[in-house]
């Protein structure tokens, strides 16, 4: 049995160190690209998010606009509630829940109503499609508008309620295929300021995603 000499021996040892401390260079910066990595995904994510935010909020001040364009959203009257213009689905809409009055029926038999169904912005983006034929920007909306309950009469002619729901669709690099969908809902209360003839909105809080229309275009209490 031979015996190394310790120089070789030290020259052994340098070497094996070299090599562990190289691997662990390599695993904190393997480690470190990983974490980037993830912090921009969920950064990413949460910015998709956002943008489904920022849509709801569009269909919010879309019904508010349209509420507005009717005079008869100014006038503090319970009778008035029924002309007033709201964002429905006649199929679908159901305000039971605010009066037992409010029939579908009278629902379809308002004065003034605009259909609600998914929108988006108006313009040519024909780069992205879905189902690789219809033409469809990435952010949509859609809302349905309501009167508010009230403990003495059918509704309370001061507010208005609104829930609205938006989402934000990532593309895969075709810019055809649809990755994923970021979807938000918020229910707003707004107050109708009679004097100004303005609708403001007052509060708003998240609510769960209602992807089926018979959930979503009910009339629900802030």
């Amino acid at each position: 049995m031979s015996i190394k000499p310790l120089s070789q021996q030290r020259g052994t040892v340098g070497i094996i160190m070299v090599v562990m401390i190289l691997g662990l260079l390599m695993t904190v910066s393997t480690a470190y690209i990983k974490m980037i990595q993830t912090e921009t995904d969920v950064q990413s994510m949460v910015d998709h998010s956002d943008r489904a935010i920022d849509a709801a909020f569009s269909g919010v001040n879309y019904a508010i606009a349209v509420a507005q364009s009717n005079k008869a959203m100014f006038e503090n009257t319970v009778n008035a509630v029924a002309s007033r213009t709201y964002t429905t689905n006649f199929t679908n809409s159901a305000w039971t829940s605010i009066n037992a009055i409010w029939t579908n029926t009278k629902i379809k038999a308002l004065v003034a109503s605009v259909p609600s169904d998914w929108l988006f912005l108006n313009e040519q983006l024909s780069l992205y499609f879905v189902n690789e034929t219809t033409a469809s920007p990435p952010y949509h909306f859609r809302v349905t508008s309501y009167p508010a309950a009230s403990t003495t009469a059918i509704a309370d002619p001061e507010k208005f309620l609104i829930k609205s729901q938006g989402r934000f669709l990532t593309y895969a690099d075709d810019q055809k295929t649809v990755l994923a969908t970021f979807s938000a809902q918020i229910i707003a209360e707004c107050n109708i300021n009679f004097n100004s003839k303005v609708v403001q909105l007052k509060r708003y809080r998240f609510m769960t995603f209602q992807g089926f229309d018979l959930t979503f275009f009910k009339a629900e209490t802030y």
